[in-house]
């Protein structure tokens, strides 16, 4: 007798909060801990495996003062005088006090037997999937039988008590947003936070010399920044959530929707309606407007010409070794268009 085959889902609670990972240079991260004792370090694993990645500097609790530290969505800014909130050891009894929290008779959890990845048919994959967890909220008293609702989040620097915080803004489906990284939670519907985010009174971007606190890890003063997001497209990302939240497909999955229109029938029409999506896009999302290989360097060869490739990270390696240089085929625009 051949069985039918089924599955089931689980929701596993956790808690998040900002930490380091140091993969050549130092990226801010959020470190995901949950309920089964798993924490996610870009890699999930289990709790002795964390620990190995504080020993081995993947993960880090500080990093050297003048050092870069980059913020994804934000951009890479100079530390100096810092203040650290935890050492090596420290965090470690934090993520074990979260595990305890969640998780008070400490049962089943997770154990990845030394392993953060597994091999299957000849392709290492992931030994535990991440799947992209998400903010979650819920006004009831959290017990299994509760169900919140997701969200989605973002970054930005919230002007209080006369520094800057790097704080978590959490959107959710049904208008509200928490924020969360300058003392306690903050509640706000999306109207009064859009216009707080769109007031540099509320929200900006530090400038040297300026204090910054990240709560949990580190205050410091603002260095120079190696490059950072335009304050009106940090704005622009927050009303594309805002639409993806509500079920909308978001920006960039129109711009490759009218990329792919484009493959199939080079005409004026579909030229127009590229190059409007992608130029929808706030800027600093634009790479993501392709496959980690190319990027957005078919698009742009395409709106703004050949030349582009010289953009391409590939051409200017291979380039700068003496290497043949590689090459994108593109379909010719329509005669039409100049």
């Amino acid at each position: 007798m051949k069985l039918a085959s089924i599955c089931r889902t689980k929701e596993i609670r956790g808690y998040e909060f900002p930490g380091i990972i140091h993969n050549s240079s130092y990226f801010l991260t959020e470190l995901q801990v949950f309920a089964d004792g798993l924490v996610n370090c870009w890699e999930m694993v289990d709790l002795p495996m964390f620990e190995a990645k504080l020993r081995n500097g993947w993960v880090v609790t500080s990093i050297p003062s003048g050092a870069a530290l980059s913020i994804h969505g934000i951009g890479s800014v100079a530390v100096t005088e810092p203040n650290w909130a935890h050492t090596p050891k420290t965090i470690v009894k934090f993520v074990k006090d979260i595990v305890l929290a969640l998780n008070p008779r400490l049962q089943n959890l997770y154990d990845c037997h030394g392993r953060d990845t597994e091999e299957i048919n000849g392709v290492r994959y992931a030994a535990v999937n991440t799947d992209n967890p998400r903010p979650w909220k819920t006004n009831q008293p959290i017990s299994p039988l509760v169900h919140g609702m997701f969200g989605a989040s973002l970054r930005h620097f919230q002007v209080r008590d006369a520094a800057l915080h790097l704080v978590t803004i959490q959107l959710f489906k049904d208008d509200s947003a928490l924020i969360f990284g300058a003392k306690e939670p903050q509640s706000f519907d999306y109207d009064r936070l859009i216009k707080q985010i769109e007031n540099s009174d509320g929200f900006r971007l530090p400038n040297p010399g300026e204090l910054v606190v990240i709560e949990g890890l580190v205050n410091f003063k603002a260095g120079h920044w190696g490059y950072r997001v335009e304050p009106n497209e940090l704005a622009a990302e927050f009303h594309d959530l805002h639409s993806r939240v509500h079920g909308g497909p978001g920006a960039i999955q129109e711009c490759m929707r009218a990329y792919r229109h484009y493959l199939a029938e080079q005409t004026s029409e579909t030229l127009k309606a590229l190059r409007e999506k992608y130029e929808a896009v706030p800027a600093h999302l634009r790479i993501y407007c392709g496959d980690m290989d190319v990027k957005d360097i078919p698009i742009r060869m395409i709106l703004y010409g050949k030349g582009e490739i010289e953009n391409w990270s590939h051409y200017q390696a291979s380039k700068q070794l003496g290497e043949k240089l590689p090459s994108i085929d593109i379909p010719e625009p329509p005669n039409e268009i100049p």
